[in-house]
Parts: C-alpha cells; structure tokens; sequence
C-alpha cells in the first residue's frame, strides 16, 4: 500500500469541511434573509394597517378616514405601490385608495392575518403581499387592509443580499483563506513533535543505537508510542552489542587456528600438498575477514572529511590486485578521468568498495581478458569485465548476503554485499548494466556535491603523486 501524507489529509479534510460549512452558511444565511425579510414586511404592511384604523372616525353613521399629509401623499400617489381599503362586518368597500384590493380573507378568530395572492395584472405581474387587521369603533367592526406589490417589498433585501453575497465576494474568498491557513498552521504545529521524531527515527542506525526519543515536550496522546519505541531500542541495543562481541571472539578464535594451520602447512615437505593447503586456508582466511569487514560495515559511520585524489586510489587498488589479475592469466586496464579529480569521502570506505568490485570482476572474466576500470568526472567509477554478464532479472540479487549465482564457484557471496552496503555508507549508488562489447559493468556513483576543484587542492594532489606514479609500474596492468 502506498503510503499518504497524514498532513496532506488532515489539510484536505479541513478544507472540504470548511468549504462545505460556508457553502452551508452562506446558503442559510440566503433563506434566513428572504424568511426575515418577509417577516419584516409582514409586521410593517400590519403596523400600517394598525395606523390607518388609528385614524378612522364615525360621525353620523359614516366611516371618514383622516390620514395624515405624508401618509395620504404616500397613499394617493399615482406611482404608489401601497393601497388599502376600508371595509365594514360584511365586506363592503367603504372608503379606498386608487386600485383593485384583493377580497377580505377569513381571519378565523384572530384580530388579523397576513396573506399573499397573485397581482393578476398586465401592467403589474408577481405576488402582492397584504395584511388584514379588524378593530371596533364604536358598535361597528371594521376591517382595514392594505397591499404592496412584492417587487417593491423585495427590493431592499435583494440589494442587501448582492451587496454582501455579491458585492462582497472576494471577502468571503478571504475570510475562507484565513480561515484553512489558520486551521492548517494549527494542525501543522500538532504534528511538529510526530516530525521531530520521524527526524530522530531515521537518524538512528547501528552506530549511534544509544540514541532515544525524548519524553520532554511529549504530547500525552503519543507518549506511550515513544516509551514502546524507546523500549525496543534497548533491546535492539542489547541485540546488537551481543552481536559485535559475538563477531569479535568468532573473529579470534577462527584467526588463530588458520594461522597455526598455515605454520604446520609451511613445514610440511610435498610441495604440490603445500600450494593446495596453502589455497585452501587462503580462502578460509579470506572468508574469515569478510565476515568481520561485513559485522564492521553496520557500525561504521563514514568520515566525509577525507580529501581523496580518484585517480590515484584507483590506481593504488588496482596495483594491489594487479599480481592476483596476472597469476590467473588476466590484466586490468585503467582509464583516469581528465585532470585531477578531488573527492570529500572516507578512503576507507571507498577502497573496500573498489577492492571487492574489482576481485570479483577479476573472478568472472575469461582468461587472456583484461577487467577495465574507469574513471570519470561525474564523479564515478566503472569496472567492465568480459565475462557471461548478468541478467537482468537478477541483478537485484547479486548484492544479497551469501547468494551465489553458481554454487560450484569460490567464496561466501559476500563480496558485492559488501560493495553495496559501504557505496550505500558513502550516500552513493551502484548500478549494472551490459558492457558494451560483452559482459557486466557495475558503476558506482559518488554524490556530485564531494567533487572540489583542484585548484584549491594543489598540495594534496602533489602529495598523492607517489601513488600515482605505481600505476605505470605494474606489470600487465594498463
């Protein structure tokens, strides 16, 4: 399963909850103002209904109504959207402003009701909203009612609802911004502590196996995870030290028999019987060192300091194993990069790499061939042997501890799972590709950035031309 940031999702979910909660918002908010709004028109068609009642009179048997001047100018004017009408118990229009008032709507035991009904109007189309409020003057009920087309009612909200949804747009986008920025600084700063030790996890490796997360500035929810983990470091701690203790008498104890055993071989008197004793507990010997180079390697911490001439190591390795080349009917040809060329990396660590890369081209190259390595600028080292090459399929393979593609041959099949693990040490890469004339090319490849430029190196490349100078000294070595 592939895994997913928990940031990326928290982030995620907080903002399409947001999103969903404004939309949310913004929507009742909508339907809040239109509700409210004919509520407010509703109680203000009723309060001037209230009004004109407040002004009727009777005299005599007759209804007159005496509006005040700005009210009656607001009533008769032309242009006026308002109207009411004064009726008596049985409905009867008795007094009126200009226009046609819907009929008298049952008030079902209430002093009055609020209704709305089409304008039925060419001129006027949409809803008029009216209001009914009944009184008593005297001994006679009288009902007033009064209507407003509803284009007029609803004009004030729709401009208040473009003028905040519409008008005020970018603001709302702003205050959504705020609002996830904020959320996502908070959860941000939630999971700083699960990051730290993320930081410290990856940190952690066989040489610094003492380090432990710390409980300060813990959050309660994690820190029973802390404790767990720092618990299975002390056992893996405890592991590891039995480990390298182990490897260190096994060491010992095996050193010491072979060596003992190539004293007694020594003074045995049929030569031929020497030679292959003396074969046979070199590889022992061998073997023996390997595992120890293989116990060291997942406890070395690589000093990048180290200021290396390329060319010159490469041709100090290959001056080593040049005897080895030469005994089985071989050569190893070098090829230096173009000028000198500096590294920051650790000599140790690289001239394991090199020396096992090359001892194993050495092996699986024909007789009468020659292994050659190069080197370039980028900065890496190819090693190119004219064997049967390896398949692609197994190429992965190659670098596990004790696999062998071929049982009958020599060795443990540590030799690359040493190369690949010290390359690994150096944060380099080892690749394998197909030689271009036959064969297999490893390639193993230092980080760009420990080159440094010759100029500012010139005493330490004049005192790595001792070593250079071995590489025309070797014989069978190109």
């Amino acid at each position: 399963m592939k895994p997913y940031s928990l940031f990326r999702r928290i982030a995620l979910g907080l903002s399409a909850t947001m999103l969903v909660a404004c939309i949310c918002a913004i929507g009742w908010l909508f339907v809040k103002s239109k509700w409210a709004n004919n509520r407010l028109h509703e109680r203000a068609l009723l309060a001037q209904a209230r009004e004109i009642a407040a002004h009727i009179e009777i005299t005599g048997g007759s209804v007159q109504l005496h509006l005040p001047s700005p009210l009656a100018e607001a009533y008769s004017n032309s242009e006026s959207r308002y109207r009411y009408v004064i009726r008596d118990a049985s409905g009867q229009t008795l007094i009126g402003n200009s226009g046609r008032v819907g009929p008298l709507p049952e008030l079902n035991g209430k002093d009055h009701e609020v209704y709305q009904h089409d304008s039925g109007q060419r001129g006027h189309p949409g809803k008029i909203l009216g209001a009914t409020f009944r009184t008593r003057i005297g001994e006679r009920t009288i009902y007033v009612q009064v209507e407003r087309f509803s284009e007029t009612m609803n004009g004030l909200g729709k401009q208040v609802l473009e003028e905040f949804l519409v008008d005020g747009e970018w603001l709302e986008f702003f205050f959504f911004f705020v609002l996830v920025a904020v959320c996502l600084w908070i959860v941000n700063r939630g999971l700083r502590p699960l990051r730290h030790m993320s930081q410290i996890a990856q940190s952690i490796g066989p040489g610094n196996a003492h380090v432990r997360f710390s409980t300060d500035d813990v959050p309660r929810e994690i820190l029973p995870c802390v404790l767990s983990f720092n618990a299975v470091l002390d056992r893996l701690e405890l592991g590891l030290d039995r480990q390298r203790e182990f490897n260190a008498n096994a060491a010992h104890q095996l050193r010491t028999p072979l060596a003992v055993l190539m004293a007694n071989v020594q003074s045995l008197e049929d030569s031929a019987l020497i030679e292959r004793l003396k074969i046979d507990v070199d590889h022992m010997a061998r073997i023996v060192s390997q595992l120890l180079l293989i116990a060291q390697l997942d406890t070395l911490t690589i000093d990048f300091k180290e200021l290396v001439d390329l060319n010159a190591l490469v041709a100090d390795v290959a001056a080593n194993l040049g005897p080895i080349a030469i005994n089985t009917d071989k050569s190893i040809k070098l090829e230096r990069s173009e000028g000198d060329l500096f590294v920051r990396t650790s000599r140790f660590a690289l001239r394991t790499a090199l020396q096992n890369l090359i001892e194993n081209a050495i092996k699986h190259t024909p007789r009468g061939t020659s292994v050659l390595v190069r080197v370039a600028n980028l900065p890496s080292i190819d090693v190119i042997d004219c064997g049967p090459g390896i398949p692609e399929a197994l190429r992965q393979r190659v670098f596990e501890r004790f696999w062998r593609g071929d049982a009958s041959t020599d060795g443990a099949g540590l030799g690359l799972a040493i190369v690949e693990k010290t390359v690994k040490a150096m944060h380099g890469t080892i690749s394998i590709t197909d030689a271009p004339g036959g064969g297999a090319q490893f390639t193993i490849r230092l980080p760009r950035a420990s080159i440094v430029e010759p100029r500012a190196n010139e005493q330490a490349g004049r005192a790595d031309n001792a070593a250079e100078a071995t590489e025309d000294e070797l014989p069978k070595v190109a």
